[in-house]
């Protein structure tokens, strides 16, 4: 299987000491329970042992960003915009993730996180699944 055969490319949120790239391309390994991974055309691929594939879902507001539209809002227009702009000041950052723990060669787990949403986690398990 060439490097033109991915399945998909995803951004790598924390990575494990064989994978240090900002984003990965994952492809379906030589047994159903094995992903390859590679960071780019010129590496040679990593193929791994799944032991486990879970999703966490989570958005967070920035708090800088909050207080930052709160002091705004409450020098233009007072009490209530000091309220309002602390409500509205921080948008939501999704950070959902995909966490795969795999095995290395010598038989010891790490955990590989990923940043996808719910349709791209479906793809990831489909991936694996065959």
């Amino acid at each position: 299987m060439g490097f033109f055969d991915k399945k998909m490319t995803l951004d790598v949120v924390a990575g494990s000491p064989h994978i240090n790239s900002k984003n990965v391309v994952i492809m379906k390994g030589s047994t159903p329970d094995h992903l390859c991974f590679q960071t780019s055309p010129f590496k040679p691929k990593l193929e791994v042992k799944i032991e486990d594939i879970s999703f966490g879902e989570q958005s967070t507001r920035s708090a800088g960003k909050a207080v930052a539209g709160a002091i705004v809002g409450g020098v233009l227009t007072g009490g209530i915009g000091l309220l309002v702009g602390g409500a509205i000041g921080g948008r939501k950052k999704d950070d959902s993730r995909a966490i795969v723990s795999y095995l290395d060669d010598a038989g010891k787990e790490h955990k590989l996180y990923l940043k996808c949403n719910g349709k791209q986690y479906a793809e990831l398990v489909s991936l694996l699944n065959g």
